[in-house]
């Protein structure tokens, strides 16, 4: 069980903005999960990064070290950093982050026939190069172990079930 060590005062609002966020990222999610091509997935993707990071970082100034720990050590929340780098970049720099998965479907190789399974992230290297002033290079090894090359759905997926994991902490506001 997850257990955090609240360090700041709440606010009066702050447990209703985390829950709001909450919902903002799940609809999001619903929107990458129903798009059909690079436009619809890519944006529903920025809007989800977007939140993704915006609780995370919240739940940081709340919870801090104890907040961070029980992230970086869960299945789920691991993938978080990497997807606080990939908004990074989509606020700075506006990269496509993401890429059709065109997986072979029959045939080995390059196959007889292929179907698009989703939406990938795209490896480091596909992207231009960072602005200086936003290097990140622990971000960019979170992206780099844990997202490039892989599904985004299911990245979403993983950052989902990490909210729910804290909706159940008793220690938590979500």
């Amino acid at each position: 069980m997850i257990v955090l060590a609240q360090i700041k005062s709440l606010g009066p609002d702050d447990a209703r903005r985390l829950r709001l966020a909450v919902t903002g990222f799940r609809a999001a999610k619903r929107r990458h999960e129903d798009a059909r091509d690079l436009g619809s997935a890519y944006i529903s993707m920025f809007e989800a990064t977007m939140w993704v990071t915006a609780i995370n970082d919240q739940l940081d100034v709340l919870y801090g070290t104890s907040y961070r720990e029980a992230r970086d050590q869960d299945r789920y929340g691991i993938v978080v950093p990497g997807v606080r780098w990939a908004r990074n970049r989509h606020a700075h720099q506006l990269p496509v982050t993401l890429d059709e998965d065109q997986t072979p479907f029959f045939g080995g190789g390059k196959g007889i026939i292929s179907l698009s399974v989703g939406m990938r992230w795209r490896k480091v290297s596909e992207l231009p190069p960072p602005d200086p002033k936003y290097r990140d290079s622990t971000g960019e090894a979170a992206y780099q172990a844990r997202l490039e090359g892989r599904n985004s759905g299911k990245t979403l997926a993983a950052c989902d079930l990490w909210f729910t994991e804290l909706e159940r902490c008793p220690s938590c506001l979500l």
